[in-house]
């Protein structure tokens, strides 16, 4: 087999990048190799031992008609957000407890999102995930006024948090780049985050948040999608192939992905980080101010009003299987 490096380079640029975990695909004369370009969640410059087998898995079955060449996740283009909007329905805050749930839903929702992507000219080729985000803060965060009062770090350039939409929720916002937030946390810049149990500990930022709220705030998934005019251009075998190679490659992913999120939570236990349990009528409360966050994302036009009827239907149908002590 040939180095994948050695893609033939195409004969039309790409001019479209999506963020995170995503798939884009450029094609060139028919006669060459198709090339996708592949930008999945990484953790450091290099894609894991997983994607760099997808990428070899893809060249292999499609007997070197596509191979795959790395781009940056964090390259994105104007737009690019509206076009994975889609996505949103998963990371609504509050929704999920449990990643139970979360297979349930996804097993009746997932047709429903592929499909908007769909009207977004973007073909879905899978789903990643990175676990829950929490709220972790320098100091008990039990409500939603706290979190209001509250400082909280936001990726530079976007205006909000993983499952928050904080121009809407009245969060004070602190856009910084992600380099900058663990010196901004120890001159009290910031004192809040809503971040994955995982990279909090892997950059450090537990140690000045010693606060969790004990409610996961937001699932994080990632689609993988193609345009789907350049994905037309491969034949039904390597369309296949494609999804067949990407579809193993999100099982070991996704398994390693949970895996490790228990352990970070567990870690963080281990080291004395106070998780917040809400009382019952703070629970209320974080339900009302996640209904409300909900409402103004479908009246804004930032969430399908279908999608949420069909999540709210299908974690009514979970829930009303548990037994009466699992309902929470």
């Amino acid at each position: 087999m040939k180095n994948p490096k050695r893609c033939a380079r195409v004969t039309e640029p790409c001019r479209l990048s999506l963020a995170a975990l995503l798939l884009l695909g450029c094609t060139g004369v028919r006669a060459e190799p198709v090339v996708l370009k592949l930008a999945p969640v990484m953790s450091g410059k290099k894609p894991s031992r997983e994607w760099r087998t997808c990428a070899a898995d893809i060249r292999r079955r499609t007997e070197d008609r596509v191979c795959v060449e790395w781009v940056s996740p964090m390259d994105r283009t104007g737009g690019s957000a509206t076009r994975l909007g889609p996505i949103l329905i998963y990371g609504l805050p509050l929704r999920f407890r449990s990643f139970d749930e979360v297979d349930h839903v996804r097993m009746q929702l997932d047709r429903h999102v592929s499909a908007q992507f769909g009207t977004n000219g973007l073909a879905v080729l899978g789903f990643g995930e990175s676990g829950f985000a929490y709220v972790l803060s320098g100091k008990p965060i039990r409500t939603p006024a706290d979190l209001n009062n509250a400082r909280v770090w936001v990726p530079a350039g976007t205006g909000r948090s993983p499952g928050t939409e904080n121009h809407l929720l009245g969060v004070k916002a602190v856009p910084l780049k992600i380099g900058k937030v663990r010196e901004a946390l120890k001159r009290g810049e910031v004192d809040a985050v809503v971040f994955p149990p995982l990279g909090a500990i892997v950059l450090r930022w537990h140690t000045g948040l010693r606060c969790v709220l004990d409610r996961p705030f937001a699932y994080l998934s990632n689609p993988i999608v193609i345009e789907s005019a350049l994905f037309s251009v491969l034949s039904a075998v390597d369309k296949e192939s494609v999804r067949r190679s990407v579809r193993t490659c999100l099982q070991e992913v996704n398994r390693k992905a949970r895996a490790k999120h228990g352990e970070a939570l567990d870690v963080l236990r281990m080291q004395g980080v106070d998780f917040t349990v809400p009382a019952a009528e703070e629970s209320a409360g974080w339900d009302a101010w996640a209904a409300d966050a909900t409402r103004q994302l479908v009246e804004t036009g930032k969430i399908d009003r279908t999608a949420v009827g069909l999540l709210d239907k299908a974690l009514e149908e979970y829930r009303n299987r548990l037994p009466e002590g699992r309902q929470g």
